[in-house]
C-alpha cells in the first residue's frame, strides 16, 4: 500500500511531552479536507492515513471517513484510542470498514497518564483497544521508547497478548526543534538494547507482528531481520502543504558516521543527527557479514 498521509491539524485530548505536532499544524475545515482527497491519485496513493493532533475528536471525523471509504481508498487512522473508549463511536466508526488503527500507548498506567498528562488517559485507551478488538480491527500500538517508560517497557510488553494486539512498533523519540528537550527525554541506544531483546523475547511465540522504528539495525544487531527499518515513503498534505516523506527527506534529520562506511547493511538509513550532537558516535557498531 502506498500512503497519503493527512494531518487535520494539531487539537487533541492528550498533552504528551514529546509530541512533535506543537500547535504548528493549523485546522483543516471539511471542505478543505475533501478537495486534497479529490486530489489524492488512487493509483498512486491507494491508502489514507488520518493523523492530527488527535483526528477522532473533531466533530466531522465520520463525515470524512466515510468521504475517503466512499472515494474507495483504505483507511488508516492514527489516534491515541481515547475516543474508541465509547462503544457507539466504535462501533459507527468501524462499520466503515477500517483498514488499521495506530494507537499510541507509551507505558503502564501511572506512567502513560504523566507522559500524556492526563489522569485516566491510559485507562480509556486500553478500554479503547478493547472495544476495537471486539469488532475484529486490526489494532497496532505504538510505543515511544524515552526516560519515562525504559525500566517498564517488558511488563509493558507483557500485557500485549491480553490486549489481543495484532502489531507493536518500538519508535524511537524523533528530534524535534529544541535539543534541550530532546536531551530532557531522550535516552542512549545502548542503555535500551536489553530490555529491546528481551521484549522481542517476550512476543517470540504471539501472534503480534514486531516493529522497530528508528533504531539502526546495528544496535540490534542478529536480532534486526525481525523489524521494519523505517516508515514506509508517503504524501503528507498539511493545510496550504503538501510534501514527500521518503527516504531523500528522511535524510535531513540523518547522518551516517564513519563506522557506517564499513557497514554491510545497506538498508540503514543513519542516525539522527541530534542523536549523535546529544549523546556522541561511540556506540555504534558496524555490521560484517
Amino acid at each position: 500500500m502506498k500512503h497519503a498521509e493527512i494531518k487535520l491539524g494539531s487539537r487533541c485530548n492528550n498533552n504528551c511531552i514529546f509530541c512533535t505536532a506543537n500547535n504548528k499544524i493549523n485546522e483543516m475545515s471539511t471542505n478543505e479536507i475533501k478537495n486534497i482527497i479529490k486530489g489524492i491519485d488512487k493509483k498512486q496513493h491507494d491508502t489514507i492515513t488520518l493523523t492530527g493532533g488527535e483526528p477522532t475528536i473533531r466533530k466531522d471525523f465520520y463525515q470524512i471517513c466515510k468521504h475517503i471509504k466512499e472515494k474507495g481508498f483504505n483507511l488508516i487512522i492514527q489516534t491515541n484510542g481515547r475516543m474508541f473508549s465509547y462503544p457507539k463511536f466504535t462501533k459507527k466508526i468501524t462499520k466503515l470498514g477500517i483498514t488499521k488503527i495506530c494507537v499510541s500507548l507509551h507505558g503502564l498506567k501511572k506512567t502513560h497518564d504523566n507522559i500524556s498528562k492526563v489522569n485516566g488517559s491510559f485507562q480509556q485507551t486500553i478500554n479503547g483497544i478493547k472495544n476495537l478488538k471486539k469488532l475484529n480491527v486490526f489494532v497496532s500500538i505504538n510505543f515511544v521508547i524515552n526516560k519515562y517508560n525504559l525500566n517498564e517497557m517488558q511488563d509493558f510488553t507483557k500485557i500485549l497478548p491480553s490486549l489481543n494486539v495484532d502489531k507493536i512498533q518500538y519508535s524511537w523519540l524523533e528530534p524535534n526543534d529544541k535539543i534541550k528537550e530532546y536531551s530532557k527525554n531522550a535516552v542512549k541506544f545502548s542503555d535500551v538494547t536489553k530490555n529491546l531483546f528481551m521484549c522481542l523475547e517476550l512476543l517470540k511465540n504471539t501472534k503480534i507482528k514486531t516493529f522497530m522504528v528508528g533504531i539502526p539495525p546495528c544496535i540490534l544487531g542478529e536480532k534486526y531481520e525481525r523489524c521494519n527499518l523505517s516508515p514506509p515513503d508517503m504524501l503528507i498534505y498539511l493545510k496550504e502543504q503538501r510534501y514527500s516523506y521518503n527516504k531523500n527527506t528522511r535524510n535531513e534529520k540523518l547522518v551516517k558516521i564513519d563506522e557506517c562506511k564499513k557497514c554491510s547493511n545497506t538498508l540503514c538509513e543513519g542516525i539522527y543527527k541530534k542523536y549523535i550532537e546529544t549523546f556522541g558516535k561511540t556506540e555504534f557498531k558496524s555490521i560484517k557479514k
